[in-house]
């Protein structure tokens, strides 16, 4: 139920109250940008419901959780929902056009929600293809697109979209094994680049590394890099993600300029292109960590 963010989401609340539930006002397209936040599915399932359920009372916004929509969409089986997932590490556009053939089938008059779960995972195919959607958008179709960071999608969906960017929690990252992987092999290529690799060769055996765990070691330096960004431009920003890392973030903000820390990002987020690419793993990385360098 919506409600149940309202504390943790006050301004999505607020803008699902005030736009759309007093006002009426409904996006053909929205992106929900998820910062970590670990409740971000669940949140999105609840706004999907509130945009379907017919037993909302006027006065709340708490979904019913009982009507025959609501159970269907528990169930992923409410025939005007389309939920995409990444088929292995990316979205093909085979599954985009599955998509729209299934919309096509369906008499107008009704909302129709279709919802891209990783849409940063879009690979350029699947990506170009779903514009179509957006430029030419047919009545009762909203599109959700949610991704950790918005700024891995392309700017020509961004631009269509109605951003709605949550609060990550504290803890969305922290007490995981992969985020001290992450940030000792961020501290290696700060300090040590020439030990970086034999780094992960220590955590992980690379002839058997899979590429999905590698991807998310890449998600998570990503993630860190933008909190070094909010730390280098806003001197009073506090809402820390990784606050067990503070100090360790801090100092590469400090170290480098603004021009510097972007390229590092740009760096980083190629890196995950080329690891969904299927490229050789070891060679991948010699490469990284010298662009990674080259500030």
């Amino acid at each position: 139920m919506l409600e149940e963010f309202k504390t943790e989401q006050p301004e999505f609340y607020e803008y699902v109250i005030s736009s759309i539930e007093e006002n009426h006002k409904t996006s053909h397209a929205y992106l929900i940008e998820t910062n970590g936040y670990k409740e971000g599915e669940k949140l999105v399932l609840s706004f999907v419901k509130f945009l379907f359920c017919q037993n909302l009372d006027n006065s709340s916004t708490k979904e019913c959780d009982t009507c025959n929509i609501c159970n269907l969409i528990d169930y992923n089986t409410f025939p005007d929902l389309k939920i995409i997932r990444p088929t292995g590490l990316q979205i093909k556009k085979e599954q985009i056009k599955e998509l729209e053939d299934e919309f096509k089938t369906m008499p107008e008059g009704h909302n129709r929600i279709y919802v891209i779960m990783n849409a940063d995972t879009l690979n350029a195919s699947a990506a170009n293809a779903i514009l179509k959607f957006l430029e030419e958008p047919s009545p009762g179709i909203i599109g959700i697109f949610v991704t950790q960071n918005r700024y891995k999608m392309m700017n020509t969906i961004l631009s269509r979209c109605q951003i709605l960017s949550l609060k990550g929690t504290q803890d969305s990252f922290e007490d995981n094994q992969q985020n001290d992987i992450a940030m000792n092999f961020l501290k290696l290529l700060e300090t040590k680049k020439e030990h970086a690799i034999a780094y992960l060769y220590r955590i992980f055996n690379l002839k058997t590394l899979k590429r999905d765990e590698l991807l998310e070691i890449f998600k998570i330096m990503n993630q860190m890099y933008e909190e070094i960004l909010n730390i280098k431009c806003i001197p009073s920003y506090e809402e820390k993600v990784f606050a067990s890392y503070t100090e360790e973030l801090k100092k590469i903000a400090d170290k480098h300029t603004l021009k510097e820390l972007i390229h590092a990002q740009e760096t980083i987020y190629e890196g995950e292109s080329r690891i969904r690419a299927n490229v050789n793993l070891g060679l991948f990385l010699n490469q990284f960590i010298l662009q990674y360098s080259n500030q």
